[in-house]
């Protein structure tokens, strides 16, 4: 789903992007129309935080997507 801010279950800090404890290295999905797209398995937070980052520009999500309300009224 579109503009939603991370769950509160997410233990990675980035939405799409989880920690795999039998790879030992980071998952990053998006969902698009109800559709997972698997973006990639990676060794570092950073690089599944910049591929789920490019998918979000991709499918044209909006800049606030993932993030909480406090950061988006800090900024504002």
């Amino acid at each position: 789903m579109r503009n939603q801010s991370v769950s509160g279950k997410n233990t990675s800090g980035v939405t799409g992007v989880y920690f795999s404890k039998a790879e030992k290295k980071y998952i990053a999905q998006i969902e698009v129309n109800r559709e997972a797209i698997y973006l990639g398995i990676f060794d570092t937070l950073e690089e599944a935080a910049a591929a789920r980052a490019e998918a979000n520009l991709k499918f044209n999500f909006h800049n606030n997507h993932g993030k909480g309300r406090a950061e988006y009224v800090k900024k504002r």
